[in-house]
């Protein structure tokens, strides 16, 4: 990973059912670069969130389930996924949830994560672990959601590009977990969403499609 000038359109793809109600694949595949979340799967959805994905920024439990190294309680839905349907070749991965000391680490490989998918999957991809040095530059809190992270990588990646955000709901009156692309039963929302809210606002040069 390295700053890039020259991007000027980013598109960030959130896990919003919302997505759903809009026609937008043909113009999320239009951006320059498009950042996906977590175990968001585009086949079957194209018409709605595009087929193209750039980045993909990933929590540890993801990270695990792609090494099948398991998956917890919590993250169960995860099983009802294919893998192979997430990770796709030329993918850049970004686990967030790896606590690098140092700012220096920014770009530093997941050699084990790229070995992983290889092996099961026949996939190449690059991977990265990520310190939090993308919240720190906005003075974002630690606990945003991956979509929140994922936007503030996006702005330090591509500083003079422009972020539209798809399928930002922030979770406003829902009090249970939901995502466009699977069925999530009786899953509580993992995030404080109302702060979540309030840091996205930090990160310049966003906005958010409805």
């Amino acid at each position: 990973m390295k700053i890039d000038n020259s991007i000027k359109r980013c598109a960030i793809i959130g896990n919003s059912p919302y997505l759903l109600y809009n026609d937008y694949g043909s113009e999320i595949d239009e951006y320059e670069v498009v950042f996906r979340c977590n175990a968001a799967i585009t086949q079957g959805f194209e018409k709605y969130v595009g087929s193209k994905t750039d980045y993909r920024l990933v929590n540890i439990h993801v990270c695990n389930w792609l090494s099948k190294l398991g998956v917890q309680s919590h993250e169960a839905h995860l099983k009802n996924l294919d893998p192979g349907k997430v990770i796709t070749d030329k993918q850049i991965v970004v686990c967030k949830d790896y606590k690098l000391k140092q700012d220096d680490d920014f770009g530093k490989r997941y050699k084990n994560l790229e070995w992983s998918v290889k092996k099961h999957y026949g996939v190449d991809c690059e991977s990265y672990y990520m310190p939090k040095q993308a919240l720190r530059q906005r003075n974002i809190w630690s606990h945003v959601s991956t979509g929140t992270y994922a936007t503030a990588l996006a702005s330090m990646l591509f500083p003079s590009a422009e972020i539209s955000c798809y399928g930002f709901s922030f979770y406003e009156n829902l009090k249970e977990e939901c995502h466009y692309f699977e069925v999530l039963e009786n899953k509580k929302l993992c995030h404080d969403f109302k702060r979540d809210k309030e840091e996205f606002a930090k990160i310049p040069k966003t906005r958010v499609v409805k």
